[in-house]
């Protein structure tokens, strides 16, 4: 229902009974103007009296809300017939509430089945109004808001993408708050941006969840499968080798040819897996004493930036080392020399003896090698055997030249002897 209320027709009249001198009679002119109100306003008073159409309001409704909601009042279809509808306001006229900005908010608790009637007022440009009216049901049975979500969500290693729900309403208000949380799986979750790990194994995957609310605290929760898919290719190892060291010392081991097809290396890592030693800096440490050949397997762990990795071996050779033995006052110890040989009686047995000296003459003059300890004699023979014997003798017990008398005397004492008994015989024969 719309009222209309012409302003200009209220003026005219207040205007008639102010100027009028006697009943019947009209306001004259010099009446009008002395109270400001000329024949050309009067006039046009007139004319606008008789020509302009109120607007008319249109309230639209009815309308629904939950305890506690809000609902937005609508002025579609307000309009002015002979103008422009210059303005348009609300008011609750009957019943609980309130209305901000067009808003209508309904009280938190209310009785099932309650009623508001709100009043919308439209005014044109030419100060005409009109009013409508329209009600509110108040549900205080509140529903939960709907949550729909993508079947599941599909990504590669270390990519980023952010979550979406595919439709999120509250069907007796308005959704207030939303938010996603992480529940299992891999990768880390931010606000609503989901990170992928830069490096999974099969079948990987993550599982988030979306939380919406309303105004009354009525929360939907549902659950969203992110699947990661692995797009890294993995390094390749090479350990180089195989190696070939002694013992104590160090031998570099060579990864360089180790390479990655699509990031770049981020760890290369040696292991001892077999044997003896360790590695430090790239380097085999054997140990310092290795009493055979021994083989020392080492491992080559490659590491790319995406977290992939890969392994190789290679043989390090560690032989023994073949300096002289060594004592532990560190002097080299020698090889031991044969002992002379000695007979039954204790008498060291020289050796070898060297070959006569054969002067120019023809006389051989045998030569005996001392040995250390004993007595050296030497004696002259010439080859007609004559009598005449000529002695030497030499103690080199001390290596001096100078020996005792007692051990000589002897000798020189039964040489004497055996050279007169040899003269004797000699003579006999030769008479």
């Amino acid at each position: 229902m719309a009222y209309g209320i012409k302003l200009p027709a209220l003026v005219a009249v207040a205007l008639l009974l102010t100027g009028f001198a006697t009943a019947g009679a009209t306001v004259s002119d010099e009446s009008a103007a002395s109270i400001g109100v000329t024949p050309a306003k009067r006039a046009a008073l007139a004319e606008n009296e008789s020509t302009n159409e109120p607007p008319t309001a249109e309230a639209n409704g009815p309308y629904e809300v939950g305890e506690g909601g809000t609902v937005s009042l609508f002025s579609q279809g307000s309009s002015d017939p002979d103008g422009a509808v210059d303005s348009t306001s609300w008011w609750v006229a009957d019943g609980p509430g309130s209305i901000s900005d067009g808003e209508y908010e309904a009280p938190s608790s209310v009785s099932n089945g309650t009623t508001v009637t709100v009043e919308l007022t439209v005014r044109d440009d030419d100060g005409a109004a009109a009013t409508d009216r329209a009600t509110i049901l108040i549900d205080n049975d509140n529903a939960a808001p709907t949550v729909v979500l993508p079947d599941n969500v599909t990504v590669s290693t270390g990519a980023v993408v952010t979550l979406a729900a595919d439709r999120v309403r509250d069907p007796d208000g308005y959704v207030t708050t939303t938010r996603w949380e992480l529940l299992d799986g891999v990768g880390t979750l931010s606000g609503d941006t989901y990170r992928a790990p830069s490096a999974v194994t099969d079948g990987d995957a993550a599982t988030v969840q979306f939380t919406a609310s309303d105004r009354r605290g009525e929360t939907t929760r549902r659950n969203l499968t992110v699947r990661v898919e692995d797009s890294n290719l993995p390094p390749t190892a090479d350990a180089g080798g195989n190696y070939t060291t002694t013992a104590g010392d160090a031998v570099r081991l060579n990864a360089t040819a180790s390479t990655d097809p699509d990031s770049r290396l981020r760890r290369l890592s040696w292991t001892v897996v077999d044997g003896p030693g360790a590695v430090s800096l790239g380097r085999y440490q054997p140990p310092s004493e290795v009493n055979t050949t021994t083989r020392v397997t080492v491992r080559l762990t490659a590491v790319d930036t995406a977290g992939a990795r890969d392994n190789a071996t290679a043989t390090v050779v560690v032989e023994p080392d073949p300096s002289p033995e060594v004592t532990d006052g560190g002097t080299e110890t020698p090889t031991a020399a044969p002992s002379p040989e000695v007979t039954d009686g204790g008498t060291e047995t020289p050796t070898a003896t060297p070959s006569p000296e054969v002067t120019d003459s023809g006389t051989e003059t045998p030569t005996a090698t001392p040995s250390p300890g004993r007595i050296t004699v030497t004696a002259s023979r010439t080859a007609t055997d004559t009598a005449r014997t000529g002695l030497t003798s030499t103690d080199t017990t001390d290596g001096s030249g100078s020996g005792s008398s007692g051990p000589a005397m002897l000798v020189v004492a039964v040489t004497f002897v055996t050279a007169v008994a040899l003269a004797f015989v000699a003579g006999r024969r030769s008479a």
